[in-house]
């Protein structure tokens, strides 16, 4: 199967009207919808971090062998 798996993991501090499930579970729901990606939280190539602080946000990524 030549299709991407990945997550979607957010850290956030500050006060929101949101989780930081909530906000991964957004965020990924986008990947997925633009590139037919498929969610796989244990055995994924791609993870996707949103680091969120109060009203800055930070996006990295990390390859995996699996």
């Amino acid at each position: 199967e030549n299709v991407l798996h990945y997550r979607v993991t957010c850290y956030r501090s500050g006060k929101h009207t949101f989780g930081s499930q909530d906000a991964a579970r957004s965020f990924g729901g986008q990947l997925q919808d633009m590139f037919n990606w498929v969610v796989d939280l244990d055995n994924f190539h791609l993870e996707v971090i949103l680091q969120l602080r109060d009203r800055k946000l930070k996006i990295n990524s990390l390859l995996s062998q699996n």
